[in-house]
């Protein structure tokens, strides 16, 4: 009977099995945070984490990616927003990525600070607070001509 030769096939197969599992896991997976100040600490640290914030008139979805040179990734998705139709439409399922600076992170919710992000939703974001803005200056011009005419 022939003696057998170097490690058998079964055992090289489970080997890069185990390999490729733990790179899945640590290139894929992502904790989910069921509250605020678990997201904040992954945010903070910028772990990889996901979490879904509902509050009363918004739900947002949010995934710590991880570092990026001197940045954390994040990405940020509207799923749901309680508010006048239209706002609701244009804001609804679109999303963003934020490239927030090491020095400040966790210090604010992403879609606070949207001059860290790029995407559609901030674009939508940008359209509203511009439309805002115009609608309350021609709805309040006699008074704002008013108090650049009135001294000090």
């Amino acid at each position: 009977m022939p003696i057998k030769r170097g490690i058998p096939r079964i055992i090289i197969i489970i080997c890069a099995a185990l390999v490729i599992v733990a790179l899945s896991c640590y290139f894929f997976y992502m904790p989910k945070c069921k509250d605020i100040t678990c997201f904040k600490e992954s945010l903070w640290k910028c772990n990889k984490a996901s979490f879904v914030n509902e509050r009363a008139n918004s739900t947002w979805l949010y995934k710590v990616e991880g570092f990026t040179s001197d940045t954390c990734k994040v990405y940020v998705k509207s799923i749901f927003l309680k508010t006048d139709t239209a706002t609701a439409n244009a804001l609804q399922g679109k999303e963003m990525e934020c490239y927030i600076p090491k020095n400040i992170l966790g210090s604010f919710m992403p879609e606070e600070k949207i001059e860290f992000c790029h995407g559609i939703l901030k674009e939508e974001i940008q359209r509203l607070i511009i439309e805002n803005m115009n609608s309350y200056i021609a709805q309040n011009i006699g008074q704002i001509n008013e108090a650049a005419v009135t001294p000090i």
